[in-house]
């Protein structure tokens, strides 16, 4: 039985988030929190966007509340640390669910704003801080933030994640604390299906100047150390004595991008590694549609966006094993999941995908796409704001 569109209005929400929701930004976490916002308007609710104004010339006109607590930045850290002097005077009412995409963003609105429902979307939170530092400084770090960590899930709501290595995290540490994790049968990652959709390939492909004989590679996500992008580039090596012409097109900005440059003029495929920078949606979907597969080779990540985002465009996908992806990609004509890092293994399998009849694997990716629509994504998510607002 759907809710009346009355009580939806009922609804006010806060959500807390170092991004502008008014500038597109790549990034999976930061695109999840613009399509809360778009789903929560579309659906009356009165919202607050804690975030950070990026745009030094705009003028915002905004259907909902925009408080930029930092101006010019969207680094986390800044973001985080400023909040303790910001967030503690904020006009907060105690109905007001607080909703954040990291758990250390919602410490000030536990300490300031104890008495508000709080809701997490979370990753796991330290695989990347396990690849980042040397092991005894990871342990340090852990053992100073495990307190913390248990301090804050005391004292919040809910936990939203449908990924299995995310929930896995939290119950084995937090056995205690299994009512906050909230188990949900949905797609924890939305993909706008009107937006990411199949194009004249031809034509995209005239635009961007690649030929119909070349074989296209594709990467769109953060171009730091955790994508595993030189793996990917040995993978495009290997794929290149099958498939002489072939280029490899990297979507995305990040502080790994010169090392990787030099990576692969190192290699000697600079000239066919083509680095595109970010790009808008409207731009990412004609890319999207030159290419002949997605990549992903991370080596962590929670469920994948571009993932889905591929699909929905008809482009296959061939992925190291992470998140989702093997449930997703169970049928062969969607892609496939590479469990061992390999680039030889990689480079065949992505063969064997492009192998396949490519109006039949198009049209498959096409149709599975829609089970992450925005719609079905946003229903799950508010199932969780109504039992809150019930349990009150």
């Amino acid at each position: 039985m759907q809710e009346k569109p009355g009580n939806l209005k009922a609804f006010k929400l806060v959500l807390a988030y170092p991004t502008d929701p008014h500038i597109e930004i790549m990034g999976g976490m930061t695109r999840y929190f613009r399509f809360l916002l778009r789903q929560a308007l579309k659906k009356g609710m009165k919202v607050k966007f804690v975030g950070v104004k990026l745009g030094n010339n705009l003028q915002y006109e905004s259907d909902f509340s925009f408080i930029p607590i930092v101006r010019g930045t969207d680094k986390w850290w800044i973001y985080f640390v400023v909040s303790f002097f910001r967030v503690p005077f904020l006009k907060i009412e105690h109905d007001e669910i607080i909703h954040s995409g990291r758990l250390i963003f919602l410490l000030p609105y536990i300490l300031f704003h104890p008495h508000n429902p709080k809701v997490l979307t979370s990753d796991e939170p330290r695989l990347a801080a396990n690849l980042a530092y040397p092991r005894p400084i990871y342990a340090l770090l852990s053992a100073i933030y495990s307190p913390i960590e248990h301090f804050m899930l005391k004292r919040i709501n809910a936990v939203i994640s449908a990924e299995h290595v995310t929930k896995n995290y939290y119950k084995i540490r937090y056995s205690q604390l299994n009512h906050i994790f909230k188990e949900r049968n949905y797609p924890a990652v939305h993909v706008n299906t009107d937006l990411f959709r199949p194009l004249d390939k031809v034509a995209v492909r005239k635009l961007l100047n690649i030929d119909m004989n070349d074989k296209v590679m594709l990467f769109v996500g953060r171009i730091s150390a955790v994508k595993g992008i030189d793996f990917l580039i040995d993978a495009f090596i290997e794929f290149t004595y099958i498939e002489p012409n072939s280029f490899f097109i990297i979507v995305g900005r990040g502080d790994d991008e010169k090392r990787l440059k030099s990576y692969a003029k190192k290699k000697a495929v600079r000239d066919r590694v083509l680095f595109l920078g970010e790009k808008r949606s409207e731009e990412l979907v004609k890319i999207y549609n030159c290419a002949d597969v997605l990549v992903i080779g991370s080596l962590t990540e929670g469920n994948s966006g571009v993932l889905r985002e591929a699909l929905a465009c008809g482009v296959p996908v061939v992925s190291t094993d992470l998140g989702d992806a093997k449930i997703i990609l169970k049928n062969p004509l969607l892609g496939w999941v590479v469990s061992r890092r390999s680039p030889k293994l990689f480079a065949n399998a992505i063969e064997g995908v492009l192998s396949q009849d490519t109006e039949t694997v198009r049209e498959a990716c096409r149709i599975k796409s829609f089970e992450f629509s925005e719609e079905a994504c946003f229903e799950s998510v508010l199932k969780s704001y109504k039992e809150l607002r019930e349990s009150r």
